[in-house]
């Protein structure tokens, strides 16, 4: 009797919407009804790391960028200032912008749609929905069928998925029957699910505009062309997406059953995965842990501020290494060299073209600093150019303080000028995000990946990058300090900017949650040298 009691509610779980799929589960079932089995319970041992934190799926997930991809205040706001843009010169339109963003920021409603057949609804259509607010939900991972990925039939946010009832899980011979019995679906191993192709589907974003074709964002690409990519051979430097953004739990039962118990027949899984997936946008985790109750977010704030520390603690031990060289002084005159080396598999920053990277150099004596380069204001601005779209990439900086080394990309438009909007982005005027090691001008994606605007300079290599600086401190007193840091930036200010500009109500809501946070950029890596008198 308490069985079926368990068991009835779970079977009479309502569609996200009418109309079921052949098999009998809807097509994307919310991450709810994962959760029956995939979330932690204080009566199993499943799912519970030997240290007794939070192992599950659910329980990692639901504080991540992923989740909250529907609520990201920032997306929301850039869409709406596209279609703003769009709308006000003829060149695009609300539903064009809006079916493009979709797609990734809220899989299960709109691929739902495609699959069943129904026209594509709009942003206004989706606010309350489900689905929507369910953001990158399990199911959109899972019932990946595996057929393309890796092929650009499947990216820019086209996963394979089909109408089968299947849910596809990385590990062979799986206990089939729970799933089926309590979701619909056929529980099914899939080798592809530990492939970087199964990420490269909205993590390869190409836009267009006036017909041309801009790689905007291009991380799986990327890591093709460097040593971590295993598809042409594995070595012993090959990594995964999934085996660097999420971690590596060791052995764990991977579900208990609906009444919070664990199973009798469910061994320990190798190499289970946390489901954190831990990124670099710190930044944004901790704004909308700040203001979830504004913004609709459902999940614990603490979750979004636990992914935010493991986000830091990414960036500051395992992204780059800093190392200043050959420093010697001759007089009033000091020689160095900075090097940074990319440790990730993508370039450094990757992702949404507005990021961005850059060393902060200060010279200190006994009486205090008396230079500095990449100094950065409380408002979050690089100090010293006048132009934040007009920083050249530096081989050698000599003296002058307004030209930091900053490591970003920026688009022009097809009017020459450059650009924050994504649909308007026609040609890379400058691209000197530090390359993945391994990263070869004859290798795969050149077209996409290779720098651009960085002259002849010999130092930038793949992997890493050295910057040669002259500096004169005349008069200064005693031994000389170099202090040297490289700084990342999720949310640079001056991509804001144009949201300031903006009528619409999502930017202006954005701008005045982004002017409540404190805009210090995230340090990666950090050096220091002493040169006597």
């Amino acid at each position: 009797m308490k069985l079926a009691l368990l068991i009835v509610p779970l079977l009479a779980l309502p569609s996200l919407q009418d109309g079921d799929e052949e098999g009998g589960a809807h097509v994307f079932q919310l991450a709810e009804s994962c959760a029956r089995c995939h979330d932690q319970s204080p009566n199993a041992a499943a799912l519970t790391r030997p240290d007794g934190a939070d192992g599950s799926p659910h329980g990692l997930w639901k504080g991540t960028m992923m989740a909250q991809s529907f609520f990201d205040p920032y997306w929301r706001a850039k869409m709406a200032r596209e279609i703003e843009l769009g709308e006000a010169d003829g060149t695009l339109d609300r539903a064009e912008v809006e079916s493009l963003c979709l797609r990734c920021h809220a899989p299960a409603a709109h691929h739902h749609d495609r699959l069943m057949g129904n026209p594509t609804r709009s942003m206004a259509a989706l606010l309350e929905d489900p689905a929507a607010m369910d953001g990158v939900t399990c199911t959109v991972c899972h019932r990946m069928t595996g057929e393309g990925l890796g092929d650009a039939s499947t990216f820019d946010g086209r996963p394979p998925h089909d109408l089968q009832a299947r849910i596809w899980g990385p590990y062979p011979d799986p206990a089939a029957g729970p799933m089926r019995v309590h979701t619909g679906y056929e529980v099914t191993y899939g080798e592809h699910m530990v492939l970087s192709s199964v990420c490269a589907t909205c993590h390869t974003q190409t836009s267009h505009h006036g017909g041309e074709a801009f790689p905007e964002q291009s991380p799986y690409l990327e890591w093709r062309n460097s040593v971590y990519s295993y598809e042409d051979e594995v070595t012993e430097d090959s990594r995964s997406c999934q085996q660097c953004h999420m971690e590596d739990q060791d052995e764990l039962r991977i579900a208990h059953n609906p009444g919070g118990f664990d199973f009798g027949f469910i061994d320990e899984r190798p190499e289970v995965r946390g489901h954190r997936f831990v990124g670099g946008n710190a930044f944004m985790l901790d704004l909308m842990a700040d203001h979830a109750t504004e913004l609709g977010i459902l999940a614990p704030p603490e979750a979004l501020r636990e992914t935010a520390e493991q986000t830091r603690r990414q960036l500051a031990r395992r992204t780059a290494h800093l190392t200043l060289e050959d420093a010697s002084r001759d007089g009033d005159r000091l020689d160095f060299s900075v090097r940074v080396e990319n440790l990730t598999g993508h370039k450094l920053p990757t992702g949404y073209p507005g990021r961005r990277v850059w060393v902060e150099v200060t010279v200190e004596d006994r009486g205090g600093v008396v230079w500095s380069s990449g100094t950065v204001s409380e408002d979050g601005r690089i100090e010293g150019p006048k132009d934040p779209f007009a920083i050249p990439h530096q081989t050698r900086i000599v003296q002058d303080a307004s030209a930091p080394q900053v490591y970003e990309l920026v688009a022009l438009d097809a009017a020459g000028a450059p650009t924050s909007q994504l649909t308007r982005m026609a040609v890379r005027s400058k691209d000197n995000r530090l390359l993945p090691r391994g990263w070869r001008p004859d290798g795969p994606h050149v077209a996409e990946t290779a720098p651009a605007g960085i002259g002849d300079d010999e130092d930038f290599i793949g992997g890493s990058d050295r910057t040669a600086y002259v500096v004169e401190v005349p008069g200064a007193d005693g031994p000389l300090t170099i202090h040297a840091r490289l700084l990342f930036q999720a949310v640079p200010p001056h991509w804001v900017d144009d949201l300031r500009a903006s009528k619409v109500a999502e930017a202006a809501d954005f701008v005045r949650l982004y002017d409540s946070r404190s805009h210090a950029p995230e340090v990666l890596a950090t050096d220091q040298a002493v040169i006597g008198d």
